[in-house]
């Protein structure tokens, strides 16, 4: 990383900022003077994004090449960003993924919700004293449509799907997850100052789709944040004056959505997160 940043421009740190809802949020923000941290696997794509939003905006831009399904990477990473960074007004956990065929990382946890969920958790939950002394300072999690997202679904018996696979059910469940996680930090974070809210990224209908198989259909608007070129809730989360101290809603066509799952549900979701990063990373 660089030598320590402090010019007092608010900064904002961007998973899956290289493509799609992640770049259209990145390239929104750097607009409205924001300086931008995308973090990404791809070295070359990212260093050409940069490059590019560089030249429309100097200085606006940095890429950091990291991989997301690695905890005690992004732990890493936390730890260094904290020490180079001398604010950070958004954290907007945008990445996203969906594996077909069950995978495992490196260390024995499901892709899907290493990356969807797990990165996003430890990201939101190290970079707490840096968001605390941000005035203003938002999480901001991608998530999908509310009735996807606000159903109690969650198999906590079988959470990394190894007993019964399917990239879909596992890839909305890592998202779905990370809503909770949403409602779970906004009550946690109240009385630092730090707002987290999620936003649903939404998703133009064609009649191209009206013959497409229910699974295909419901995959595809999973994983709209990959593919759409623009994102007017996520812009709205990120950097929206008037929903200042606004916490614990999903963001569904500019309307605050409240979430409200229940107590024991969310218990029981951040113990077994507490758990499993702890084994991960050892602690």
């Amino acid at each position: 990383m660089p030598a320590k940043t402090g010019n007092g421009l608010k900064k904002a740190l961007l998973t899956g900022g290289t493509s799609g809802i992640g770049l259209s949020i990145a390239r929104e923000l750097i607009l409205q003077d924001y300086q931008v941290v995308l973090i990404g696997r791809n070295r070359q794509k990212g260093q050409a994004i940069a490059f590019e939003l560089n030249t429309q905006r100097p200085e606006s831009t940095q890429f950091v090449e990291l991989d997301l399904s690695n905890l005690n990477s992004v732990l890493q990473f936390s730890d260094q960003f904290m020490t180079v960074h001398e604010r950070l007004d958004v954290l907007a956990n945008i990445a996203g993924a969906m594996y077909p065929k069950r995978q495992e990382t490196q260390e024995g946890l499901e892709k899907n919700f290493a990356v969807n969920y797990l990165s996003a958790f430890l990201l939101s939950t190290q970079l707490v004293p840096l968001l605390e002394r941000t005035q203003g300072a938002r999480i901001v999690n991608v998530a999908a449509a509310p009735s996807q997202m606000l159903k109690e679904s969650i198999d906590f018996d079988d959470l990394q799907f190894a007993k019964k696979y399917s990239g879909f059910k596992a890839a909305t469940a890592a998202v779905h997850a990370k809503t909770v996680l949403s409602e779970i930090l906004s009550e946690q974070y109240t009385s630092k100052g730090i707002d987290v809210n999620s936003f649903d990224p939404g998703f133009v209908r064609s009649h191209l789709m009206d013959n497409m198989p229910l699974m295909v259909r419901g995959t595809i608007t999973l994983l709209w944040p990959l593919f759409a070129k623009t994102s007017t809730n996520g812009v709205y989360a990120c950097s929206c004056k008037e929903i200042q101290g606004v916490t614990g809603m999903l963001f569904h066509k500019k309307k605050a959505i409240p979430l409200h799952f229940e107590k024991p549900y969310k218990e029981r979701l951040w113990k077994q997160t507490e758990d499993l990063v702890a084994k991960v990373l050892q602690r």
